[in-house]
Parts: structure tokens; sequence; C-alpha cells
């Protein structure tokens, strides 16, 4: 008994052993910074959409996770690769068939010219049987998982289901900063086209200005001239703004899953209050935060897996197959009599050409080439994260320096103007046309300025990505509500 269980023990050891040691949840190979070189206090929210305070980008972009379609189908690029996890998951199991066969032959046999069974001297007439044939089997076949093959296939399959989730769930990511910087985009057109017809109707002011002074004799023809193209130049500015408004509007009606004619948004122009620069914490916080970067890292451990099933495949295996199996000339008796046969093999690959050795060889290449893209991905969105703080910071001291140079500016049309208007200036006219030209680029850059900070901060909210993508489930537009 003792003898027994010592072969059974040494045969489960031998069994449970696994040739190739994989590196769970694998650290990157690159040396990766302990902090960023920017710092910042302030908490960072998970769903920053919700910090804007603006009631109709939180819907866009509600809608955007349920309609879009790109979400869509990446939902069914991770429900094939789980359905891919539960065909590898199937090697762990015997494969059992069962089968049942009915037949019914006529026979005929025919003893020829050598037999005289009447005593005639004549050849005896061919004689022919019907038989019935009834067959019910059962059969199973298994291989022994020895190496861990089929355990290193299924662990591997299961990493990638679950790296294709995390695709996912960096899709609505992008979707979200997508949807945020067309709506941010849209709403500076507007603001843009509100500047604009404020520019059009000064310009138009100081058209008639210089009409009235030149039905006087106080401005000459030039001056009026200059004025009505300078109206005409600011007026020419309105189509392109309002087809861009259109145009975004449209855009993000596509990333909501939805045609241009059955989606709307507000005409505002009006910008968010941003709240102060978020904190960054460390850069290896983006190893969970980034979905992106947990895709790399299950891609890497996954064709890890890949080698251990490569280097068990060049070991001998273990299979067994049973059968049993009922077989009668009659239905009712069928169940009368049972067979069966029980058999095990050992196989072991003896001469191949080196084609398990050059699988080995390949799927350790992959693991090299799936690190080397795990440390692009981390690294990339380590410098993503710092590119877009530091382009805010500077973005605010632009913004700073623009509106003081709108206020020069207004001081400065104020002056030209009142002399202008007065007959007291030395340059005339053109001192009110440069003034006018140089508030109206100040206006314009400050609108953009604006945006363009917006923008750097999504940038930086979806580098740093965030929990929230983890609550998403499959995507699917809402029911038209009749």
């Amino acid at each position: 008994m003792n003898k027994k269980f010592h072969v059974l023990f040494a045969f489960g050891v031998f069994c449970s052993c696994n040739p190739h040691k994989v590196a769970v949840n694998p650290m990157p190979s690159t040396k990766v910074s302990k902090k960023y070189s920017v710092h910042s206090k302030n908490p960072s929210p998970d769903k920053w959409w919700l910090s804007f305070g603006d009631k109709e980008l939180i819907r866009i972009i509600n809608e955007s996770l349920e309609g879009n379609f790109q979400l869509q189908a990446s939902w069914s690029r991770y429900n094939q690769a789980k359905a891919l996890w539960t065909q590898s998951k199937a090697g762990a199991w015997p494969e059992i068939t069962a089968s049942f066969t009915a037949s019914r032959s006529k026979n005929r046999l025919n003893f020829g010219d050598a037999f005289d069974f009447a005593g005639t001297g004549a050849p005896s007439p061919p004689e022919s049987f019907e038989l019935s044939q009834f067959d019910a089997s059962l059969a199973a076949n298994y291989e022994l998982d020895l190496w861990k093959k089929a355990g290193s296939k299924a662990k591997g399959a299961l990493l990638g289901a679950l790296a294709t989730r995390d695709d996912y769930e960096a899709m609505a990511m992008t979707i979200t900063a997508s949807v945020a910087e067309l709506w941010i985009s849209r709403v500076a057109q507007i603001a843009s086209k509100s500047v604009v017809d404020k520019q059009s109707e000064l310009s138009k002011t100081l058209y008639e200005l210089a009409k009235l002074r030149f039905s006087q004799g106080l401005g000459s023809a030039g001056e009026v001239y200059q004025q009505e193209e300078q109206w005409l130049s600011v007026q020419g500015q309105l189509p392109s703004i309002e087809a861009n408004i259109v145009v975004l509007k449209n855009q993000i009606a596509l990333l909501s899953g939805k045609s241009p004619v059955e989606f709307s948004l507000p005409q505002s122009g009006t910008f968010p209050t941003l709240p102060e620069l978020p904190g960054l914490g460390v850069p290896m916080d983006l190893l969970d935060r980034r979905p992106d970067v947990r895709a790399a890292r299950k891609r890497v451990e996954a064709a890890d897996y890949g080698v251990a099933a490569a280097v068990a495949d060049r070991l001998p295996s273990l299979r067994i197959s049973a059968s049993a199996g009922l077989q009668e000339n009659e239905l009712p008796s069928l169940f009368d009599d049972f067979i069966w046969r029980i058999a095990g093999g050992l196989l072991a690959p003896i001469f191949d050409r080196g084609r398990r050795r050059a699988e080995v060889v390949r799927n350790k290449e992959v693991v090299l080439e799936r690190l080397a893209i795990y440390n692009e991905v981390l690294l990339g969105a380590i410098v993503e994260v710092e590119n877009a703080w530091i382009q805010e910071k500077k973005q605010i001291e632009i913004i700073a320096n623009l509106k003081r140079q709108k206020k020069v500016s207004e001081a400065s049309l104020r002056e030209a103007k009142s002399k202008y208007q007065t007959g007291v200036s030395d340059v005339g006219y053109l001192s009110v046309l440069t003034a006018v030209s140089k508030l109206q680029n100040s206006e314009v850059a400050l609108v953009e300025a604006k945006r363009q900070r917006i923008l750097f901060r999504i940038a930086l909210y979806r580098a740093l990505g965030g929990s929230w993508t983890e609550e998403l489930e499959q995507p699917s537009p809402k029911e038209k509500q009749p």
C-alpha cells in the first residue's frame, strides 16, 4: 500500500511540473522614473467630463458610450476572444463521442456447380437471407496534461481575452476624449462666430463713419474703400465658421451612433470653467489606470504561456482512450451483451526536422516583441502625461498674455477712434484700421487659446486613465421612445 501511495504521489508531482516558468504580471524591462518632472497635489477626477459642469456634454458622452459602433465592434471582438478561451479549455477534458447505427441488408449465397443438394445432378439455386444490425457505442479520448501544455494554452487564451477587454476600455476612453474635443471645438466655433459678428458690427460702424466723414469733406475715398474692404473681409469669415459648426455637430453624431438629422445640439459658445490642474500621482500608476498599458502587459504574459505550451509540446505525452458498445442483430436484445476497450499510449517526438524547437524559438521572440511594445506603450503614456501637463501650464500663460493684449488693443482703438472722429490724428484713418485689426486678431487668438487649453486638459485626463471604464458593459443604443 505504501509503495502504491509513493508511486501515485511521484506521478502527481511529475504531472504538475511545468518545464517553463511563466512571468506573471511582468514588469517593464525599461527604466521607469519614480515620479514625474511636474507635480500637483490636486485630486484627479475619475469621470473627468463631469468636472466640466455641462449637462449637454455629459449627455452626448453617455450616448456615445451606448451607441458608438466602434465600441460595439470592440465588444464583439472581446466576445470572440472569450469564445477562443472556451475552446482552449476543452483540451483539459476528455473528448467523448456517442454513436448509434441501425442497418438492414439482404445477402445472397451462390454455391455454384459444386453442390447438388436435391440429388438431381443439377447445381443448387442461389440462396438469400436478410440481416439486421444494431450498434451503439460510447468512446472517450484523453491526453493527460503532463507538462501543462493544455493549461498554458488556456491561460494564454484567457489573458488574450482579458487584453481584448482592455482594448475595449481603451477604445471607450478614446471615444470619450474625441467627443469632448469635438464638443469644445464646436463651442469655440460658436464663440468665434459671436466674436466675428461683433467685429462685423464694429467694422460696419466704422465704414458708415468713414462714408459720413467723406460726405463732409473730412476724409478721403481711400478711407471708405479701406474700411469697406475690412468689413467685407470680416464677413467673409462667417460662412466657413458656420459650416464648421455643422460639420462638428455631425462628427459628434457619428460618434454617438446617430445620423445628423436625428442629432441636435444647443448653440452654446460658453467655455467651461476648468478646475485646477490635477495631480499626476506616480508613473507606475499607469500600469493599472491605463487600459492600453494593461492590455500590453497581459499580452506579454500570454505570449510567455505560448512559450510554455511550445516547450511542453517537445516532451512525451500520455494518451488514454476508452470505448464501450453494444452490438446485436435484434433490437430487443441489444442490451444483452456489452463490449468495451481501454487503451493507453505514450508518445514521444523523436524526429521532426526541428519543427518543435523552432516553435519554441518563435514563441520566445513573440515574448520579446510584445515586451518591446509594452515598454513603448508605457513610456508613451508617461510622455503623454508630461506633455499635456506642461502644455496646459504654458497655455495658461499664453491666455493671460492674450488677455492683456486685448485690453491694450481695446484702449488703442478707443484712442485712435476718438482722435479720428475729432480730426486730431496725425496719421488719420490708418491708425484706426491698425487698431481694429489688432483687436480683432487678439480676440480670435484668445478664443483659440482657450479652446487649446481645454484640449490639453482633455488630453491630460485621457493620458492619466482611470477606473471608470471597468464599470462598462456591452454597449447598445437606446430604443427610440414613441
